[in-house]
């Protein structure tokens, strides 16, 4: 039975370690910590943006955790001293497991997933896909899960609906010209500039439709994301590019909105903006299905359970 969970994970991703930035807590901290600590387990965080090999085998002598819950990025520019050594030596070790959540396996699995997956006891991706990828290398303990919210913090903040569509996140890629299209049609688009999490949250509740665009920031391919939870968690309209397997998540055009294209997506948010009664109903349908199926806890609780029913 998992009691104590040491989360190895970067607490922050602002490169605060190697740059001027300012520091600011990470997804992991707001959404895998606070959740899985609400959920009752004994957490405590071992930040891997500032500590490596040495710390963590210090940490495991004294924490001694059932679990090491990793989510380990392979990338150096934030992650510089990523304790790979560590995790190793503990795979199997009397009464440890050692897991790790893998973000990212529609780009990454050849370049990084694939190698490392093997360090671990047992792993999980966001990507359905993926899932025989794995088992074509002869590892099996591989499940499948999806990124979620925490809805402590996300359906809290109040406020009017200020803004009609937005959209957080960097312009690359075909964002740009997705917004400059809209933009070109008459529809204003809330883009924030380097949003904190608290104010990401403010400007996702103070819109009545949030915009996602699913591709990848390597390659053509479109992956599931962090926020298409976010903004239902949010009690704002997901309005997103299609992307594989979402089917299974949310019902289309009565939970969230999709769209392939410039025109599908300036013909929706349109009709939308226009028809504010059945945008909102959407919304509620959205919102409650989150609640439902999506919140964190409701997601790591699942997680947890599964990690249990695997013998190392």
């Amino acid at each position: 039975m998992i009691n104590k969970i040491l989360l190895v994970a970067p607490r922050s991703i602002s490169k605060h370690n190697i740059s001027d930035d300012p520091f600011r807590f990470d997804y992991s901290f707001w959404n895998f910590y606070l959740p899985l600590k609400e959920l009752g387990y004994k957490v405590e965080f071992f930040d891997t943006s500032v500590e490596g090999d040495k710390e963590l085998r210090k940490k495991v002598s004294s924490f001694n955790p059932d679990l090491l819950f990793c989510i380990m990025t392979g990338d150096k520019n934030y992650c510089p001293l990523e304790p790979w050594e560590t995790i190793r030596d503990l795979k199997s070790s009397l009464g440890i497991k050692t897991y790790n959540w893998f973000c990212d396996d529609t780009w990454r699995f050849d370049s990084f997933s694939s190698k490392v997956c093997q360090i671990f006891d047992i792993c999980s991706t966001t990507q359905k896909d993926s899932l025989d990828k794995y088992k074509n290398l002869g590892y099996n303990n591989i499940f499948l899960t999806n990124w979620h919210a925490n809805d402590s913090l996300y359906g809290q903040v109040s406020g009017v609906k200020s803004a009609d569509v937005t959209f957080v996140g960097g312009l690359h890629g075909q964002r740009k010209p997705y917004i400059d299209y809209l933009v070109s049609k008459g529809i204003s688009v809330n883009n924030p500039k380097n949003c904190s999490f608290e104010e990401m949250v403010w400007e996702y509740k103070r819109s009545k439709i949030c915009l996602n665009f699913s591709r990848c920031s390597v390659g053509s391919q479109n992956q599931m994301k962090a926020r298409l939870f976010e903004v239902v968690a949010s009690k704002s309209l997901l309005v997103t590019e299609r992307v594989p397997n979402l089917e299974s998540y949310f019902l289309e055009d009565k939970e969230i909105v999709l769209f392939s294209s410039a025109e599908e997506l300036h013909q929706k948010v349109k009709f939308l903006l226009d028809n504010e009664t059945h945008l909102n109903k959407i919304t509620e349908a959205g919102y409650n299905r989150y609640i439902d199926d999506h919140t964190s806890k409701v997601r790591l609780q699942k997680v947890i359970e599964k990690i249990e029913q695997v013998t190392v």
